[in-house]
């Protein structure tokens, strides 16, 4: 029922909200990874910007 109702709250998101959505998503499993060292600051930078040119989403502070 809950990945129904997510579901329809996807489809209903337009373009733009969908792409700032996967981008804090994946934003935060960079941050995580940071945190935890498995990845440099520059690759966390390096991700960023490349989230950036893929979804078309300024990076978030």
């Amino acid at each position: 029922m809950q990945e129904m109702n997510e579901q329809k709250l996807w489809e209903s998101l337009s373009y733009a909200e969908k792409n700032m959505r996967l981008f804090r998503q994946e934003k935060a499993t960079l941050e995580m990874f940071l945190e935890r060292r498995a990845i440099t600051q520059e690759q966390f930078d390096q991700g960023l910007v490349a989230l950036n040119r893929l979804l078309g989403v300024e990076a978030e502070a």
